[in-house]
């Protein structure tokens, strides 16, 4: 769910129609995958300090916020979210990727993931038709040389299985070197 906190009402109205049920109205008691917004670069400093949300500065470029230039469409909108805070679901987990956290559907137990754990996550998410070999996420991931000899993939990819339990097959599919969300 993403936050939405616009100092224009009537741009907050349209982000809330074009988000539909992916976005509400910015609570100060709730942690969002992100928070749009409109706030100078100067406010969102010191916004971010008040939340443990992040945020995605519209209208404004900043080094140290993702940010979307006026005007953007809806289909920027998306693949700036989904670029910057990528997301992924299917029958047995959703992936929090701002905050780290795989939560089983089944028992609602949220499972912290370390940093390339996510990373490793983030990656696949965000190529959900690909099928990443271990080269390229030694790569993406690991920021690793090509000619790396390294099981880095393979130990962190069993580690995560083991944290998942009985639930291990419903993750990451991995078939001849290859990996891939399920």
């Amino acid at each position: 769910m993403f936050g939405i906190k616009i100092k224009n009402s009537e741009w907050e109205k349209v982000l809330l129609i074009l988000l539909k049920d992916k976005a509400e109205i910015w609570r100060p008691d709730v942690v969002y995958q992100a928070i749009l917004t409109d706030l100078s670069p100067k406010e969102a400093i010191l916004f971010q300090k008040q939340t443990n949300s992040p945020l995605l500065l519209l209208g404004h470029t900043y080094p140290h916020f993702p940010c979307l230039n006026l005007p953007f469409s809806l289909a920027e909108l998306e693949a700036c979210l989904a670029h910057f805070f990528p997301s992924y679901e299917n029958t047995f987990f959703i992936w929090d990727s701002a905050h780290r956290i795989l939560t089983n559907k089944q028992t609602n137990q949220p499972l912290v993931l370390t940093e390339k754990e996510a990373h490793l996550i983030d990656f696949l998410a965000l190529q959900p038709n690909h099928t990443a070999t271990v080269k390229e996420l030694l790569h993406h991931v690991w920021s690793y040389k090509p000619d790396a000899e390294t099981h880095t993939v393979e130990s962190t990819i069993h580690t995560l299985r083991q944290k998942l339990g009985k639930h291990k097959q419903h993750l990451i599919l991995s078939e001849k070197d290859t990996y891939h969300l399920l």
